[in-house]
């Protein structure tokens, strides 16, 4: 029992030192200029039978307090069955928009990845932003984000929780979104950059095409976001960024029910075979250690409190993490929620390991 214990604490005190670095991470990150410069920026959207949400997200994009003269939004067509292109066609909108139809058969696994790259070759702007038609960027997100670049800002990320409309699936989502944003801006923070989110993600466009683009990258049917990243922080020329600001995050429609919230899961963890090795390693230590705290449960029969102090310790390590993060960047988190997500958590990455061996589709 004592070796077991040992084992435990000694499984705890790594894992809290890892959280202690995202946490270091997170606060060496760079702040956002001031600078009063409005370069000419392109917002991407990448389109397939949204008809029923691009509406609200042109909306959006057409409040920014952004000089419409300076700004562009191009859609991409990914071979959409429904009225996606009409509700487009009939949106007025004060900024220029250019409708792209990706028709043609595509080269990567990923046909959302080819229309990406469709618009991003077709783009005026010198920074380029990122979104998906179930985003709701408020109306400062373009400003914010370009006051985050400078000369060799290549890359910025930004926070983006995903929302439903049941409460308690809502609450579990926004918890859920921020351990990931923890660990995204915790790590680019460390400039060891490895995964960010899609909706919200922004390329000084130059910079993009100089690391070589979606042709460099693994061709996965997932994660191109991530891998994009990994190889601007392997590159000495453009520096990346994580924006903790309020103004600069783009809630998005999420998973209705616990089912797609395990699909969309496995989905996105299937990127990972496609990791180097080293970040393998890393995730794998970080689970391992997760599971072995959670393992303690065996201790239940003979020493209960023991097992209630080591899930307490780590619930509260997690828990003060991401309630920070939430702080920083205003939005209001429900600790309970925070207690509930663990074993979802837990179940998740086990069902996940599914991934593996089943290949998952975008739509």
């Amino acid at each position: 029992m004592l070796t077991i214990a040992l084992f435990l604490i000694l499984c705890l005190t790594f894992y809290t030192a890892i959280l202690r670095k995202l946490n270091q991470g997170i606060y060496q990150l760079p702040d956002s200029t001031e600078s009063p410069s409005e370069p000419f920026v392109s917002v991407v959207i990448a389109v397939k039978n949204e008809a029923h949400r691009i509406q609200n997200c042109l909306k959006a994009l057409n409040q920014q307090e952004y000089p419409a003269e300076k700004m562009q939004i191009i859609l991409v067509d990914d071979h959409s069955t429904d009225d996606t292109l009409q509700v487009v066609r009939n949106m007025n909108m004060r900024c220029a928009v250019k409708l792209l139809t990706h028709s043609t058969l595509s080269k990567y696994q990923s046909s959302k990845k080819a229309a990406l790259e469709l618009a991003l070759h077709d783009a005026s702007g010198d920074i380029v932003l990122l979104t998906d038609a179930d985003g709701r960027p408020p109306r400062t997100w373009v400003r914010r984000m370009v006051l985050s670049f400078s000369d060799s800002m290549g890359l910025v990320a930004g926070f983006s929780p995903q929302c439903a409309e049941k409460p308690w699936m809502n609450d579990l989502l926004l918890v859920d979104s921020i351990a990931a944003a923890v660990t995204a801006a915790g790590l680019i923070g460390l400039k060891r950059g490895i995964t960010c989110s899609g909706r919200n993600l922004a390329y000084l466009r130059q910079a993009f095409f100089d690391v070589g683009g979606f042709s460099s990258l693994p061709d996965s049917l997932s994660g191109d976001d991530d891998f994009i990243l990994q190889r601007f922080v392997h590159q000495s020329r453009w520096q990346v960024n994580y924006v903790l600001n309020r103004e600069a995050v783009v809630p998005a429609a999420g998973p209705t029910n616990l089912i797609a919230f395990l699909r969309q899961k496995r989905r996105h963890i299937s990127a990972g075979r496609y990791y180097p090795t080293s970040v393998k390693l890393g995730y794998a230590v970080y689970h391992l250690l997760n599971l072995a705290i959670w393992s303690s449960i065996v201790m239940i029969h003979f020493e209960q409190y023991l097992f209630l102090a080591f899930i307490g310790i780590k619930f509260l390590v997690d828990a003060l993490l991401m309630l920070r993060f939430a702080k920083l960047v205003n939005v209001r988190l429900k600790w309970i929620f925070c207690i509930i997500w663990e074993p979802v958590f837990l179940f998740y990455n086990l069902f996940a390991a599914l991934c593996w061996f089943r290949r998952p589709v975008w739509k």
